[in-house]
């Protein structure tokens, strides 16, 4: 039976496959047959009926299934019956697949999307990659006070798609079990096209995020993109915040004139250098960045207050309770880091702060000598002046070559002491070229350089680069591979890294590169020491930039070598550590050095998860802290 069963299914396969003039013969074929069963069974109910025979009923029957009638006994009559019935039929049926089509077609639009936004004061994002997800939960987080934004993004990708994606990454990535008041809307269409942006009311919208695909065409597609808003029907207001980003700046100067100027632009690949230049000795320093820079931690804010005229920067760091000052905004709108502890607030002037909302931030109204009382002034060290940049030599192993690899030497230089050495092992498989050209331009006054051509995915060229030997060690991430394939590879390095130093027991920095953030916590099995998401990295800077675009210089500050930026230091060049002592004392202890402290790291921790690595930013100030020797704290200086 199951034979004969499959033998039909493949002659009734084959027979279907012949086209149109088949589907109209089983349709015939069928009618003909359920006819003829109908017939037989209505003979057999009333078999006495008139003119009750089977040929008869069977005629009947066809005729109301076709919809024929035919008048008459003639071959003619019968002939022209059948063909206005069969004719009909073909009509009605055009008319089905003719309704058919347009309702379809009518869903199909819906389902893409195509329908016009009407909105005030929403956020749009133009384009769909890995960055997106990040960006839209950083948007819900910081209006979840407020009571939410709409959040409108279009993407060349099914609507229905990107809002099932959205809905799984927000999930996983942030642990949303609701938006906060957002709401989400997918829209399908071109960036670079005119006519599909236009659907967005670009003109009453507050601030649009310009995203490039995952693929070689990045830079390419926010340039057109910035040039399709620029001459969209109805471009945005001048208030409303531009802000993309361009891997290289080779199309920094395209996309600025393509969009007139208004833009404000991140250039991805110098801005994940520096990080990594700057995070290669300090481990947990990229970690440090990721919690200010989201909107889940503490992030910088701007407040203004009269109670701020006519006091000293070194009385206003200590009356925050819940925030901590690293700088102020002149009345001209210049931000200054780390100014003269001095230096006092004239009117027009704000501070710049670290909190974890605005709402905490308060007004300053109480005394200072009620704030200066809380310092243990016994536990702060006397010490000469010292500068918090890294100047001493290091050994430095590069594992891998990508765009970002000649930029992130150059910028290891500004960071360490002269006499340093960096080994760089690439991959037969990189881009000798570019290698070759980086070998013979590259000029450094800290570091030589040594190039070695070797396959670092097996275990034994690993072992014999004598990973133990070197203070650091970076995992790059190849160029335009498949972002699974450089991750899967990246987290078996990082494994033969782990192996190695845990045979050796020497301690070193471990550094990586890591595309998809729901690999980081596969890599944290390894437990390698700082992790560099270049895509969650871009996202979190374009969606505070699309919130307060003051925060740019501010930014910019931090990641220049000639700037402020954020060091770890041992606590013990601060404090006396034998007792416990309150943050108060800390910002007091840094500010001797011409430092702010903006919090610490607990060094037994830097492998917790649950203690978030070990890292506190922004403690209350009147918390008591009990340092160990080997405790960091985290300082803003300027060198």
């Amino acid at each position: 039976m199951n034979l004969f069963k499959k033998a039909l299914l493949y002659h009734l396969d084959n027979f279907m496959a012949k086209g149109t003039g088949a589907f109209l013969i089983a349709i015939l074929i069928l009618t003909f047959i359920i006819s003829a069963i109908s017939a037989l069974f209505l003979i057999n109910v009333e078999p006495s009926g008139e003119n009750q025979n089977f040929l008869s009923v069977l005629s009947s029957n066809m005729q109301n299934a076709l919809r024929i009638t035919l008048k008459g006994g003639t071959t003619s009559s019968i002939i022209g019956g059948i063909i206005i019935g069969i004719g009909g039929l073909f009509m009605a049926a055009m008319l089905g697949s003719v309704l058919n089509y347009s309702l379809f077609q009518k869903i199909h639009d819906l389902r893409r999307g195509r329908s016009m936004i009407f909105a005030q004061k929403h956020v749009v994002i133009l384009g769909w990659s890995m960055q997106a997800h990040y960006i839209i939960g950083e948007i819900i987080l910081a209006n979840q006070s407020n009571g939410g934004v709409k959040i409108v993004i279009m993407g060349e990708e099914d609507k229905l798609t990107m809002e099932e994606t959205i809905r799984e990454k927000l999930t996983s990535l942030f642990e949303f079990k609701h938006y906060y008041g957002s709401k989400i809307v997918c829209r399908s269409g071109n960036t670079c096209e005119r006519e599909d942006i236009d659907i967005l009311s670009l003109d009453t919208a507050r601030a649009i995020i310009v995203l490039g695909p995952d693929n070689r065409q990045h830079d390419i597609k926010v340039v057109k993109t910035l040039l399709a808003i620029t001459n969209a029907l109805n471009p945005p207001s001048t208030i409303c915040t531009i802000t993309a980003a361009v891997k290289s700046e080779d199309y920094y100067q395209a996309a600025l004139v393509a969009s007139n100027g208004r833009a404000t632009l991140v250039v991805s690949d110098p801005l994940i250098a520096k990080i990594s230049a700057q995070s290669c000795h300090q481990p947990g320093l990229a970690m440090i960045y990721g919690e200010l820079l989201s909107f889940n931690g503490d992030e910088i804010y701007f407040s203004n207050s009269a109670s701020l005229v006519g006091r000293k920067f070194s009385d206003v760091m200590l009356q925050y309770s819940e925030s901590t000052v690293i700088g102020i905004r002149t009345k001209n709108g210049i931000n200054k880091l780390v100014p003269n502890i001095d230096h006092v607030f004239e009117v027009g002037e704000s501070v710049i702060l670290i909190s974890e909302d605005d709402s905490l931030i308060g007004e300053i109204s109480t005394t200072n000598e009620k704030f200066h009382d809380q310092i243990n002034y016994m536990a702060i060290l006397n010490k000469p002046k010292f500068t918090a940049a890294n100047n001493r030599n290091v050994n430095t192993l590069i594992l891998g070559w990508n765009s970002r690899a000649e930029l992130l030497i150059r910028e290891m230089d500004s960071y360490i002491g002269a006499g340093s050495h960096t080994t760089v092992i690439y991959q037969p498989s990189d881009a000798r070229d570019k290698i070759c050209d980086a070998m013979n331009s590259i000029v450094l006054e800290n570091q030589e350089i040594e190039f070695i051509q070797r396959d670092i995915t097996k275990y034994k060229n690993i072992i014999d680069a004598n990973v133990e030997n070197y203070s650091s060690v970076l995992v790059l991430s190849p160029d335009n591979v498949d972002v699974n394939d450089v991750d899967s590879t990246t987290l078996m390095i990082l494994m033969y890294l782990r192996g190695i130093v845990k045979r050796t027991n020497k301690h070193c920095s471990i550094i990586s590169e890591i595309q998809d953030p729901n690999n980081r916590e596969l890599a944290h099995s390894a437990y390698p020491d700082d992790f560099i998401i270049s895509s969650k990295i871009v996202s979190v800077i374009l969606a505070q930039y699309s919130e307060n675009i003051n925060l740019k210089s501010i930014y910019d500050d931090i990641f220049d070598s000639d700037g402020a930026e954020i060091y770890l230091k041992g606590v013990t060049n601060y404090l006396n550590i034998s007792s416990p002592v309150n943050f108060y004392t800390v910002i007091a202890a840094a500010s001797t050095q011409d430092h702010i402290a903006i919090g610490y790291r607990k060094m037994k921790y830097k492998h917790d998860k649950e203690h978030n690595y070990g890292i506190v930013i922004n403690p209350t100030k009147s918390d008591e802290i009990t340092f160990q020797e080997e405790d960091k704290l985290i300082v803003l200086a300027e060198n």
